[in-house]
């Protein structure tokens, strides 16, 4: 009895640690704004917000344009990240931000897998209570398992610097479905230049990315999310006739692109958008490894229990 007892505990804890999978980075978000306000001071590991991209147009000496899409802080949402530690599983991210800035320029993430040593550990309890349960007939031994374009415009100087994230949440209020592509005219004079004719067009949001919503926020579990990021361009033709052209990927703050965490390495933020993921190679258990450890902890076991079975 004993021994079934043994072999019953030991199969469910090893089912419990096989079904968790491979061991994979697991983090838990939280969505912070208006509506959604912090609790506590240790409810999250970290907080992050979003890109929106800023475009820069700078009248240089020679009374020409330089253009420039600069990332810049979103913030209507700020992201709280937890790692979070499963059975066996240990999370570990760390971000690494601009400088005086919350938005992301790297992510470092690993996990430490100890799921095996977790089977042996049982497996050396359960080979006591069966020593004991063989040895004594008394008592029972339990073990129990625990831009309108106006709005968007701001003059600095010589430099005039167009909120993107502005631009479309107009388009989008005006009705239009705001993951299609736009296009939007500017005229406005820059420094000693005077921009004849502007035009930026936005490309449609990617189709693999998903509106920000609390839904995202409570799946996501073993990505990162960044700011969907929409081809762009824009077209500028000065008093002169001089014309400029500037190619660029836009982030959109609305809707979020993910990217899995890799088992151990590095998510560095790119230029403009987008993030590109670094992998090492991983130290931990796979499946199998977990799977052969309480294969011989069952082994184990039934050696034991021959032996004491001899007379």
């Amino acid at each position: 009895m004993k021994l079934v007892t043994a072999f019953a505990l030991l199969g469910a804890a090893a089912a419990s640690i096989i079904l968790l999978g491979c061991a994979v980075p697991t983090v838990k978000y939280t969505r912070f704004d208006n509506s959604h306000t912090r609790k506590s001071p240790d409810d999250v590991a970290d907080t992050y917000v979003l890109s929106k991209t800023m475009l820069h147009f700078v009248a240089a000496e020679d009374q020409t344009l330089k253009l420039t899409a600069i990332p810049s802080e979103s913030r209507d949402v700020i992201l709280g990240i937890t790692p979070i530690s499963k059975f066996g599983v240990t999370t570990s991210v760390t971000l690494t931000k601009a400088k005086d800035s919350d938005l992301v320029a790297a992510v470092s993430s690993s996990v430490e897998d100890k799921r095996s040593e977790y089977v042996k550990s049982v497996g050396s309890l359960l080979g006591s209570i069966v020593t004991l349960g063989a040895a004594s007939s008394k008592g029972e031994s339990n073990v129990e398992s625990a831009c309108e374009v106006g709005s968007c415009l701001i003059r600095s100087g010589n430099e005039i610097i167009v909120d993107t994230y502005e631009l479309i949440k107009q388009n989008s209020t005006a009705g239009t479905d705001s993951r299609q592509a736009s296009n939007y005219i500017l005229k406005e004079a820059v420094g000693g230049v005077i921009i004849k004719l502007g035009s930026i067009s936005v490309g449609a949001v990617p189709p693999d990315a998903l509106l920000l919503d609390d839904d995202v926020i409570e799946k996501a579990s073993h990505v990162f999310l960044y700011s969907a990021c929409r081809p762009a361009s824009i077209d500028v033709v000065d008093s002169n006739n001089k014309a400029a052209h500037l190619s660029f990927r836009l982030a959109d703050p609305r809707y979020v692109e993910m990217v899995a965490f890799p088992t151990k390495g590095k998510l560095t933020a790119q230029d403009s958008c987008g993030v590109s993921v670094t992998s090492e190679t991983p130290s931990t258990e796979s499946n199998v490894d977990v799977a052969k450890s309480v294969v011989d902890q069952l082994k184990d076991l039934a050696d034991q229990l021959k032996k004491q079975k001899k007379p």
